[in-house]
């Protein structure tokens, strides 16, 4: 086991278009850190902007990728995940004993892959973005060759539903922390810009 090569995921929430989440502050979209606020410092808005996409990310990792590993997630994340082949569903049904009549767990054959990038991640944060980096599998390649599925793109999707709740979720986080800085003026998380 410890030979093996790992490969990490990137998620990159607010860079990739799939991710993209505006944020809303007084009725003008902030996605850059030169749309501070009156009264708030540059380096307290960028600490403000980082706790704010990492409250967003921590919620994605936490209650959504989970989700993808569930029988419900080809029809979640429609034209993301693609059809097995028949070989594969009888190998996975043999080998593991797992039966089809649950739906298909697209992302789940040992269960080693889910427990890998839902355990082991780490966030690099900047006031523009997030990049999610979680431990993989060494069989996942980015581009996929041939007729395979491409899992990276499975593990990473996400849907409209989602992406108004992490909305929300980051709209709370942002008010809270421009309150808590004008209220006190700490910053949020403790966070430094």
């Amino acid at each position: 086991m410890a030979g093996r090569v790992f490969r990490r995921l990137g998620v990159a929430l607010m860079a990739d278009s799939a991710f993209k989440v505006e944020l809303t502050y007084r009725g003008q979209v902030i996605n850059r850190p030169e749309d501070r606020p009156e009264g708030v410092p540059v380096r307290a808005w960028r600490a403000i902007l980082k706790h704010t996409n990492l409250t967003m990310a921590q919620h994605w990792h936490k209650m959504f990728l989970p989700k993808h590993f569930g029988p419900e997630a080809g029809r979640r994340y429609k034209g993301v995940y693609k059809k097995r082949t028949s070989g594969h569903e009888r190998r996975k049904e043999r080998q593991r004993g797992l039966a089809a009549a649950n739906g298909r767990d697209y992302l789940r054959f040992t269960g080693r892959l889910e427990q890998r990038v839902t355990q082991q991640v780490a966030f690099r944060v900047f006031p523009t973005r997030v990049r999610i980096h979680m431990a993989s599998m060494f069989y996942i390649p980015k581009r996929p060759k041939g007729n395979r599925p491409n899992i990276h793109a499975e593990l990473t999707a996400v849907n409209v539903e989602e992406l108004k709740v992490l909305k929300q979720v980051g709209r709370r986080a942002l008010l809270a922390a421009i309150g808590q800085y004008r209220a006190t003026g700490a910053l949020p998380g403790g966070l430094a810009g």
